[in-house]
């Protein structure tokens, strides 16, 4: 799964973008190094970029443990904006599951789009 993470110039939100083949365990192993970031409770935004991923891997279980350590970031950051962009396609449904579990647990409300302009836009703006 590459991957490259770039902080925006405002310092206040990160893109996360992913290419290939991108499987549950490194979406985990990703999440966690993010929010054990120091920089973590000062991010006002992340867009996770799926918009180049060839096949996601990722079952029902591996949703659960992400948004499981969601709740503890949660805790640290509870005004995060996460904007995921991708297609219909490539979530298959998993993006509906993903979103309840983060509504349920944690105060995380992410955002599915289309473009990562449009994750952006909604991600730095004030609009719920």
């Amino acid at each position: 799964m590459p991957h490259e993470i770039v902080t925006e110039s405002n310092s206040v939100g990160v893109v996360i973008s992913f290419s290939g083949v991108v499987s549950g365990a490194e979406l985990i192993d990703l999440n966690r190094s993010v929010v054990d970031d120091q920089s973590f409770s000062q991010c006002r935004y992340q867009v996770w970029d799926l918009s180049k991923v060839t096949r996601l891997d990722v079952t029902i279980e591996d949703l659960r443990s992400i948004s499981q350590q969601d709740i503890a970031a949660s805790g640290k950051n509870p005004n995060l904006r996460i904007a995921i962009v991708g297609s219909q396609e490539l979530f298959g449904g998993k993006d509906q599951i993903f979103r309840i579990y983060e509504e349920v647990w944690t105060t995380y409300r992410p955002k599915f789009f289309s473009d990562v302009e449009a994750a952006k836009e909604w991600a730095t703006g004030d609009d719920p």
